[in-house]
C-alpha cells in the first residue's frame, strides 16, 4: 500500500505533515508513503518522525536537486542550500532513501556541470548501495506558461510544443 504527496510544498505545513507521519506510524505500518520534498526547506520538527519512518522503510522521498550550479539555477529561477540538502542526509534524517532528481538540458549547462551535481549527490551517500536512494534524470520540458518557457527563445531553447515539450537543443 503505498500514498504519493507529488506536491514538494506538503512538508513546508508541519502540522499537516507531522499529523499525516504520525497515523501512518500508529496505524498503518505496512504503509509506505512517496513525497516530493524541498530537502532545504524542511521544518525541523519534522525531522524525528521522518527518521522514524525511514529507518522503518516506510518514507521515500523525490528530492529536486536539477543542478548544483548557481548560475543555472538563476536561469531557471531556483535556489537551493545545497548545504542544507548535505545536513538533511547526514545529520537530521541519516537514513532518509531518496529519489535526487536532476535535470538534463538546463540552460546554461554543460557535460561537466552535470558531472558535479551527480559527483554531489553521490558524496551524500546511500547511492546504489541499500538500492533505496538513487538519481533519476530528466529531459528539460517547457511547460506552456511556466517562467522558462516564456524565456525560451531568450535564452536560444529550441523545443518541440507537439512532443511533450521536450527540448531539442539548448545553447
Amino acid at each position: 500500500s503505498v500514498v504519493e504527496f507529488m506536491d514538494s510544498m506538503f512538508t513546508l505545513n508541519a502540522n499537516l505533515a507531522k499529523t499525516v507521519f504520525t497515523w501512518m506510524r500508529d496505524n498503518w505500518p505496512e504503509g509506505h508513503c512517496r513525497i516530493e520534498i524541498k530537502a532545504d526547506k524542511i521544518p525541523a520538527e519534522l525531522y524525528p518522525i521522518m527518521e522514524e519512518l525511514s529507518a522503518k522503510n516506510m518514507l521515500h522521498c523525490g528530492i529536486g536537486i536539477q543542478s548544483i550550479n548557481p548560475n543555472v539555477l538563476k536561469l531557471v529561477h531556483r535556489h537551493t542550500d545545497f548545504d542544507e540538502v548535505r545536513k538533511l542526509k547526514e545529520t537530521h534524517i541519516p537514513s532518509l532513501h531518496a529519489a535526487y532528481e536532476i535535470i538534463l538540458g538546463l540552460p546554461g549547462d554543460t557535460l561537466d556541470g552535470v558531472l558535479e551535481t551527480l559527483y554531489f549527490i553521490e558524496s551524500l551517500g546511500g547511492i546504489g548501495k541499500d538500492g533505496k536512494s538513487f538519481i533519476i534524470p530528466f529531459h528539460l520540458l517547457l511547460l506552456p506558461g511556466s517562467p522558462l518557457s516564456d524565456e525560451a527563445a531568450q535564452l536560444g531553447l529550441i523545443h518541440n510544443p507537439e512532443l511533450r515539450y521536450e527540448v531539442m537543443q539548448t545553447p
